[in-house]
């Protein structure tokens, strides 16, 4: 190993195998393996197998503590240790990196009948994905998910999202955003203020409307009796 005789000379018996360990050595990638014969061989050195095992640093919880934050109330079962390792529980709804102690890089939970607002999850700032789209989240989107420094793409269509969109996400080109099936939802807060004035205006001119409607039968049905009377 190395161009260092690692063994005592081996004689495999005929018609069977042998079996050769090294133990407490340590290797790296630029480590040599060789079998060289010795100077009273008869045959060539000949290997039919060989196995290299890799022993890696001690086995980690699963998930870098930043993800497991307890506001991530989105696991649907087990606990939120295990959403990215050992892989056999990783969880289908989630993407992570392959760094020794992994970040979650993507959440995918649409169509996953979610209700009430979108929770603090700023600790998960590896995330790269966030598709939340076909749910039933309400209120305003919150501004965290602008500050999120590797987010590219964030799809919040379909929900019952009202208030303006965060300035952080409107106006960020590096991120893929769709917000569509949100009629509340709007731009700015100075276009959610026009909005609400405006609606307040309609609504007081349709009930303008409505009022006068409820006037004109009894006008009309004065005239007409009115008339009745003269007639007869």
């Amino acid at each position: 190993m190395d161009d260092q005789i690692a063994s005592e000379p081996i004689e495999p018996p005929y018609g069977d195998v042998i079996q050769m360990y090294l133990t407490n050595t340590t290797a790296s990638s630029k480590t040599t393996f060789g079998l060289v014969a010795t100077k009273d061989s008869t045959l060539p050195p000949l290997i039919s197998a060989m196995e290299v095992f890799y022993v890696a640093g001690p086995l980690t919880e699963g998930t870098n503590s930043r993800d497991r934050k307890k506001s991530l109330v989105f696991y649907r079962s087990g606990p939120v240790t295990y959403l990215c390792l050992p892989l056999s529980y990783m969880c289908d709804w989630v993407n992570c990196s392959s760094d020794d102690i992994p970040r979650i890089t993507a959440l995918y939970l649409n169509g996953y009948s979610l209700k009430s607002t979108i929770p603090d999850f700023s600790s998960l700032d590896a995330l790269k994905t966030i598709d939340f789209h076909n749910n039933s989240l309400t209120r305003s989107i919150p501004d965290f998910l602008g500050n999120l420094p590797n987010l590219e793409e964030l799809n919040l269509a379909d929900h019952k999202l009202s208030g303006p969109v965060p300035t952080l996400l409107s106006k960020n080109d590096n991120i893929k955003l769709d917000i569509s099936g949100n009629p509340n939802l709007c731009a700015s807060s100075k276009l959610c203020s026009t909005q609400k004035s405006k609606n307040k205006s309609n609504s007081e001119s349709s009930g303008s409307i409505k009022l006068k409607s409820h006037r004109l039968p009894a006008i009309l049905g004065v005239l007409i009796l009115s008339s009745f009377f003269v007639v007869f």
